[in-house]
């Protein structure tokens, strides 16, 4: 990675802020100004190792339309008379997740949508989102069928059957 003279200087006041309103953890800044003012890459590491790389919006995107068919799917579902809703497998309306190992930046993002800013919150769950095998591939030909319903939030029994065997 490298960084302008501007980003450095930039990170170096910060830290320089930071040791003082932080006495406790003075040493600490003290050695990442020390790496930015010296401009040693190679320990760079050491200041942006907690950053994860960046989710691309066409991503995160894909995962809102993941998390969107869901609460449509969850509201069709509800609005059904009651012999509709018996011949539906409820388990298929369930939320999985993503898998955690394989699909990391999904998961990531995905627990922050429901868990940090609270949204879709009649997909959230105690159990967490970690479905233990890889989801992408079923939800994008379950989102390409919920498209080819125009996203409806109105959804039949036939249409949410299809929907979920996709």
């Amino acid at each position: 990675m490298r960084l302008s003279h501007y980003e450095r200087l930039n990170l170096v006041n910060q830290y320089q802020i930071l040791s003082k309103v932080d006495a406790e953890n003075k040493e600490h800044y003290e050695t990442k100004i020390h790496i930015l003012e010296g401009g040693y890459e190679q320990y760079y590491a050491e200041i942006f190792g907690s950053l994860k790389e960046e989710f691309p919006e066409e991503e995160s995107e894909e995962i809102v339309k993941v998390l969107s068919m869901y609460r449509a799917l969850h509201q069709s579902y509800d609005s059904l008379a009651d012999g509709e809703k018996a011949e539906v497998d409820e388990s298929g309306l369930a939320f999985k997740g993503f898998d955690q190992e394989q699909e990391e930046k999904e998961y990531a993002f995905a627990t922050f949508v429901l868990e940090e800013l609270g949204l879709f919150r009649e997909l959230q769950h105690e159990d967490g989102y970690d479905a233990d095998f890889a989801t992408m591939p079923t939800y994008s030909r379950m989102v390409t069928k919920w498209v080819e319903f125009d996203k409806s939030e109105s959804l039949n029994k036939e249409q949410i059957h299809d929907i979920v065997n996709a």
